[in-house]
């Protein structure tokens, strides 16, 4: 199955990773605050360190975060531009 990455576990994207994690399909999450992802690595989501790390090892990534000025904020705190900000991409 294609590995999913899910950026931002709010009420939102942490109900899109458990439907991932209880359909089978292989998540990696990763949140600004890391406590966050502690009950989905229970589940079995795979935890990222930095968003970078969890976008370079999916095939699809769900950026799941309040607003636009939060991707680009996430993508500069990890040294991306957005549109790099996906699989196997040369971020950090």
């Amino acid at each position: 199955m294609t590995a999913t990455a899910f950026l931002g576990v709010g009420a939102m994207g942490h109900g899109m990773a458990t439907s991932a994690l209880r359909a089978g399909i292989p998540t990696i999450v990763w949140n600004r605050e890391p406590r966050a992802t502690r009950d989905l690595a229970e589940l079995g989501a795979d935890v990222a360190e930095t968003a970078a790390d969890a976008a370079r090892r999916a095939e699809i990534v769900v950026t799941m975060v309040t607003d636009a000025d939060a991707v680009i904020s996430i993508a500069r705190d990890q040294a991306c531009s957005p549109r790099s900000l996906r699989a196997r991409s040369g971020c950090r």
